[in-house]
């Protein structure tokens, strides 16, 4: 073997003055973008050729590309570029890599059973386009579904081949972190007016009480905490690695890690990750084993004084209380508000289309014609609503049932098997704290949806990916599907039950109600005519004023019985007067009277003199069931119970020997093998 040359620092002093002298020449002649493009198109070149021969960088450049959102940054054609490349040069890599036939045999079913779930997906999007009311936007919404599940599928294909799902949760990691420190360093020592290129951006969204809200590469900081979530677990399982191989510099890089992202959370300042962020954590440590059960239960007072920070305890109490507060006339959250009147629509699209929904893409469209009809009004009437900030009212209302159902089942899917696979681990295996960190990103994830839309589904897609790999990557024989499908549906049939009995016990303590409801108005009285005509201008206004409707509502619902409810609208000027009895005539009468006494509370107050009570339309009814609380929490307690004996009684038909010795032999001498039921 010839001897290696090594360069020496003579030979190096010389190629570094040689190319800074060819530079001086290359700008002088061609500018400095000329040399740029120059040289640095054959290092791509050379960078990309490098990478697609190597299935694992350009696994982890494609996940580093992505969870960084550049092409956001970035913008225009090369942002267009950002998106589609990583993707086509990984298939590349991944197909330049099945040459090796080692390579090949690291596919197993799990690979079909993923591509199966994805492909479920794909199909009842397709569906729900086909009878779409807006086919342009339908099929723009559905293309980019199939980019993004095709994304999915590449690096999973490559996760199975390289075999490194911790580097790839590394690379989910550090690139989070980094921003997360980008945006404190922004805030700390420049005040924030330092962007760092656009990676450290302040939200426009307000409602913050000590420090802006930062929304790194997304710009939206609901959005860029529901990415941290998925960075969270990992972070913890990389440092539980690193503890556990004694690597203790990099057990506190690790946790360096995780405190930047905790700090990029807090700084999102955005309730729905302050919850995620807490079932994250929840979840992780309850799938990880008893040593970590314990060592939760102990934290648990240092979790609790989180709460005690401003911006985290007291948002999250507002919240709640705005939403379960019966009274009408709390100034509720804007941001709430903005929320509620989006699902409303979303929902009021599902019901008339529960199938398969107005077509995917199409919720901005159908905004004019439902927008007036639901119960909420949104006052942001430049902007208004552009998404149902629900991933499930999304999927309700845009694709029915079946695109639900098709989520449900790509998304549960993944969640399930990596949770079949974590239960069978044991505790002493590292990787099952890698294992539970995936599962809890994306049950964190998932909890982070329901008050956000379905988008950056790319960076979510890595995790789902990697649980596909994970919970395939043991002994083939253990998943053979059909005892995975039967397992399934015994599990489906036992939750099936459990909801069955639910809804009976609810059956059987509702009562059916019916509801009588006026709309009225107030308009100036005529003393207002005839003698201030410039008042009575200013008194026709009442919409311009936003304390109004409800003041008088106040008043109306003053010593109001409680089968009475008033519900102001300030924003399209009108009261409406609701009341609900189990007789429809009752409903009836206790409405006229109703409206009697809120005129006789208004003449109580003297504000009769200035407005008059006038009703809009006719009247209207409506029926529904009425459930006392306590039956609410019985339902669930017992849909909960016969799911759990139904479980147990199917695993012990299934398996009648499961708590008898292993390895007893059968008539034949063999030896019998117990099964698992899971």
């Amino acid at each position: 073997m010839r001897d290696v040359a090594f360069i020496t620092r003579e030979t190096l002093g010389g190629l570094l003055v040689v190319g800074g002298i060819g530079a001086s020449v290359a700008c002088a002649v061609l500018g400095v973008k000329g040399t740029v493009i120059a040289v640095g198109t054959p290092l791509l070149v050379a960078g990309i050729w490098y990478a697609v021969r190597r299935p694992l960088v350009m696994l982890l450049a494609a996940v580093v590309i992505q969870v960084s959102n550049v092409a956001e940054v970035v913008g225009g054609r090369a942002a267009v570029l950002l998106v589609h490349l990583p993707t086509a040069f990984a298939l590349l890599a991944w197909l330049l890599a099945m040459r090796d036939p080692a390579n090949q045999r690291r596919l197993n079913r799990g690979t079909l059973v993923c591509i199966g779930l994805v492909g479920t997906y794909v199909v009842t999007q397709l569906l729900a386009a086909l009878g779409s009311q807006n086919v342009d936007a339908s099929t723009t919404q559905v293309r980019a579904v199939i980019g993004d599940c095709i994304f999915f599928v590449i690096a999973l294909l490559l996760l199975q081949v390289t075999g490194k799902p911790w580097a790839v949760a590394a690379a989910i990691v550090v690139p989070l972190a980094v921003l997360c420190l980008l945006s404190l360093i922004n805030q700390v020592g420049f005040g924030g007016t330092a962007t760092f290129g656009g990676f450290a951006e302040i939200a426009q969204s307000q409602g913050y009480l000590k420090t802006p809200r930062y929304g790194g590469t997304t710009f939206d900081p609901n959005y860029w905490g529901r990415n941290l979530v998925l960075g969270l677990p990992l972070a913890a399982a990389l440092a539980v690695r690193a503890f556990r191989s004694d690597r203790r510099a990099a057990a506190l890089g690790w946790l360096a890690s995780l405190m930047s992202l905790i700090v990029g959370v807090y700084m999102a300042q955005s309730r729905g990750t302050f919850i995620a962020t807490a079932v994250v954590f929840l979840v992780w440590i309850m799938v990880s084993g008893p040593t970590a059960r314990r060592r939760g239960v102990m934290s648990l007072p240092l979790m609790a004084g989180l709460l005690l920070l401003p911006g985290i305890g007291n948002r999250l109490v507002d919240v709640i209380l705005d939403l379960s507060s019966s009274n009408p006339y709390r100034a509720v959250d804007q941001s709430v508000t903005a929320r509620l009147v989006a699902q409303e629509i979303s929902w009021a699209m599902f019901k008339d289309r529960p199938i398969f929904g107005f077509g995917p893409g199409v919720y901005t469209s159908e905004i004019p014609n439902y927008g007036g009809i639901v119960r909420t009004a949104y006052l942001e009437f430049q902007e208004g609503p552009v998404a149902p900030h629900n991933l499930y009212v999304q999927l309700a209302g845009q694709a029915g049932i079946v695109g639900l159902l098709g989520w449900v089942i790509f998304v549960g899917g993944c969640a399930w098997f990596t949770a079949r696979h974590a239960a069978r681990m044991k505790e002493t295996e590292t990787d099952r704290y890698l294992v539970a960190a995936v599962l809890a990103a994306i049950i964190g994830w998932s909890t982070a949806s329901v008050f956000l839309h379905l988008t950056y589904f790319r960076t979510f897609s890595i995790v789902l990916a990697m649980a596909g790999a994970l919970a395939f990557a043991a002994d083939r024989d253990v998943y053979r599907p059909i005892a995975t499908l039967r397992q399934m549906a015994h599990l489906v049939l036992a939750a099936c039950l459990g909801i069955a009995a639910a809804f009976i016990v609810l059956a059987a303590t509702s009562s059916k109600v019916y509801t009588a409801s006026q709309r009225v108005t107030l308009l100036p009285a005529e003393r207002m005519v005839d003698n201030y005509s410039w008042r009575y201008s200013y008194a026709l206004a009442i919409r311009n004023r936003s304390v109004f409707i409800p003041t008088y509502a106040a008043m109306m619902a003053s010593r109001a019985p409680t089968e009475v409810r008033i519900v102001p609208d300030e924003v399209r000027g009108v009261i409406t007067i609701n009341v609900t009895d189990r007789n429809l005539a009752a409903a009836r009468n206790g409405l006229s009277t109703a409206i009697q006494q809120a005129q006789s509370r208004l003449s109580d107050f003297g504000t009769d003199v200035a407005y008059t009570l006038i009703p809009l339309g006719d009247s209207e009814e409506s029926s529904g069931n009425a459930f006392p609380k306590l039956s609410i929490v019985l339902a669930v307690v017992i849909g909960i119970g016969v799911t759990a004996v139904s479980s147990v009684v199917r695993c012990r038909r299934t398996d009648p020997g499961r708590h008898r010795a292993a390895g007893r032999k059968n008539r034949s001498g063999s030896e019998q093998r117990p099964v698992r039921c899971s």
